[in-house]
């Protein structure tokens, strides 16, 4: 073989080897996957609002009157409204908002984020949600106690549960008893994700919904149950990670091709937060 047929059989040889290597940088492989931290938080509404509706059920089933059961349905109302005041969640948002700046999960699945606001009383429409004064946000005073601490977080999905009105006195407005403290008590309920606000985490779509079938079961000693929250995407990353929540609210975050299976951890009981690797 001449001097000649050996340069160009090595440089017919180096093509071979270097053309691989040249298309292998212009499809770099996706980065590896990152960690997307969440925590979910049932955060009490404040009283138990079984109180008013058992009070109302129970003078109907005494053959009472509508006036005795406006009455009973009204003082059972103002005594758990008050109690809202008691359990105080402005004092207890500030407890969470530390445990949130410490951990700094991305995605906070939160329950029982009440809207407690009031009105005048009404007596000849009761149960109509009109009132506007709002007494406690929690959404907003948890949002606040945050941002004093330097955490900023959004709300990507909202899910209105319940909105209920009812008329709260002590006393009897039919025989001048009534307090002067009378008035509409209304309650809003919601379910609520928070997205920490930082580059590389951004929310493409939200969904929320009802489930049409409640499941009750019996059990002998006590166990935890996990909520649903359907979550998706962090840039970077891959794959679709079911974190549970009361309710099937969630939030769909931006794709990326998966290079392979991603690792799931989860640290669940009494912690902070669950980790969960996508």
């Amino acid at each position: 073989m001449t001097l000649r047929a050996r340069i160009l059989g090595l440089a017919a040889t180096l093509s071979l080897v270097v053309a691989p290597l040249s298309g292998g940088t212009a499809e770099a492989k996706p980065s590896p996957a990152k960690p997307v931290t969440v925590m979910t938080r049932n955060l009490y509404l404040g009283a138990d609002i079984n109180r008013p509706v058992e009070a109302a059920l129970t003078a109907q089933a005494q053959g009472k009157t509508p006036q005795e059961i406006v009455v009973a349905l009204a003082n059972a109302t103002h005594v758990t409204r008050a109690i809202v005041d008691q359990t105080n969640f402005p004092v207890r948002a500030q407890l969470l908002a530390g445990e949130i700046t410490r951990t700094e999960p991305d995605l906070i699945g939160l329950q029982e984020v009440a809207l407690w606001r009031s009105g005048p009383l009404q007596l000849e429409q009761v149960g109509v949600p009109n009132a506007t004064t709002v007494d406690y946000d929690f959404l907003q005073i948890l949002l606040d106690a945050l941002a004093a601490r330097g955490e900023q977080y959004t709300a990507v999905s909202i899910g209105n549960r319940a909105d209920v009105e009812a008329p709260s006195f002590t006393g009897s407005p039919f025989d001048g008893t009534m307090g002067a403290d009378a008035r509409d008590v209304r309650l809003t309920m919601r379910d609520v994700v928070l997205m920490h606000v930082e580059d590389g985490l951004s929310a493409t779509g939200t969904g929320n919904a009802i489930y049409a079938h409640n499941l009750s079961i019996t059990v002998g000693s006590y166990f935890p149950l996990r909520p649903r929250l359907p979550v998706g995407r962090r840039p970077g990353g891959c794959g679709e990670v079911p974190v549970r929540q009361h309710s099937p609210g969630g939030v769909q975050l931006r794709p990326r091709t998966c290079p392979g299976p991603g690792a799931v951890s989860e640290r669940t009981g009494d912690r902070p937060d669950h980790r969960v690797r996508v």
